[in-house]
């Protein structure tokens, strides 16, 4: 399978629906699932079996994109990332990532918690797609992002002492899950150290009432020094040194 990732510039136009359908899957493969997921729990995974929108059939020219989702559980797409899977039945998703620039040109990265599925791995904050992201079938994958920032670092981009835009920038397609990935730059009225304070308040306040952050810390990355990451030995979400080194070159 053809692993190359492919960083474009996003459509003008974006469309992702979820269709009024569930998937089905042969009885074999949904067999093999259920008995994966039992094993996670076995050995004390805390994961929950929930929704996953799962790309259906997607289609992308230089100016659109047209996605329809169907409906299915984590338990298949943890599946998907780690078992061979026939296309048809790959839960291939797409979701959004925001790609955080602070006042004084640093960018965001978190790593990730160590009771999370990927844990130790860094990326950019981002996350899958959740109900509250759907309006009469209609996914909003701006929604998606503001959500994931309020989670992940305890910040409300929509209020304009915080952040000044939110613009989507980046699609990322290809990659060993096939994944889609709708990258949005967001850039803070802040700068790194007002926001370093601000994530550090939000943790000790999440740990305090026995909540696990979904980071385990953040970073602060001079998008002129993306070199400096590419020799970090931690897993790498499989986008972010492509989109470091785009924004490098370009000065985007």
């Amino acid at each position: 399978m053809d692993h190359k990732i492919e960083i474009l510039s996003t459509p003008n136009e974006m469309n992702i629906n979820l269709r009024n359908k569930t998937v089905i899957l042969p009885l074999g493969i949904e067999s093999s699932i259920n008995s994966y997921w039992n094993t996670l729990m076995d050995e004390g995974k805390k994961y929950t079996r929930g929704k996953v929108f799962m790309i259906d059939s997607i289609h992308l020219s230089d100016h659109s994109l047209n996605v329809d989702l169907i409906e299915t559980d984590y338990a298949h797409y943890l599946y998907s990332k780690k078992h061979p899977v026939p296309d048809l039945y790959n839960c291939r998703v797409i979701y959004g990532a925001a790609m955080i620039v602070t006042s004084d040109d640093k960018i965001v990265i978190g790593e990730m918690g160590s009771h999370t599925a990927n844990a130790g791995r860094l990326q950019f904050v981002a996350g899958g797609i959740d109900s509250e992201d759907i309006t009469d079938r209609v996914v909003n994958l701006e929604k998606n992002i503001i959500r994931e920032t309020k989670e992940e670092i305890g910040i409300d981009i929509t209020d304009p002492q915080i952040a000044q835009k939110i613009i989507p920038q980046y699609l990322k397609a290809g990659g060993v899950n096939n994944s889609v990935t709708i990258i949005f730059k967001v850039i803070l009225n802040m700068d790194s150290k007002a926001l370093a304070d601000k994530y550090n308040e939000y943790t000790e306040g999440l740990l305090s009432k026995g909540i696990l952050p979904e980071f385990s810390s953040i970073l602060f990355v001079d998008r002129h020094q993306e070199n400096l990451l590419s020799i970090d030995k931690r897993e790498k979400v499989d986008y972010l040194i492509p989109v470091l080194g785009k924004i490098c070159c370009q000065g985007g």
